[in-house]
């Protein structure tokens, strides 16, 4: 794999590692009184995340990335949710209070 190609599968990587932190955490955010008010700037956060996503899935301009973004987020919904996903810090985490 060439260099162009490993920074590719970087970005790639790094999108889905934070869509799906943010996607699981705005599961939970409404019902925490103290994070209720972060959950615009965190869907922004995810939006901002998918947009780039959509570039790398082959998104050719700003309305076909716009469209794939909406999508995107909608799968990432729905696989944290089939997957039952939780961040390596959360599964079984021991020191967990």
């Amino acid at each position: 794999m060439d260099e162009a190609n490993e920074a590719l599968e970087r970005i790639r990587a790094h999108c889905d590692n934070g869509i799906r932190y943010y996607t699981w955490a705005l599961k939970r955010m409404p019902s925490i009184p103290a994070q209720a008010g972060h959950v615009p700037q965190v869907d922004n956060l995810r939006s901002s995340l998918a947009h780039v996503l959509a570039y790398v899935e082959g998104a050719t301009d700003e309305r076909s990335a716009m469209r794939m973004r909406d999508e995107i987020v909608t799968r990432y919904v729905r696989l944290v949710e089939e997957e039952a996903w939780e961040p390596p810090f959360h599964a079984g985490s021991p020191e967990e209070p």
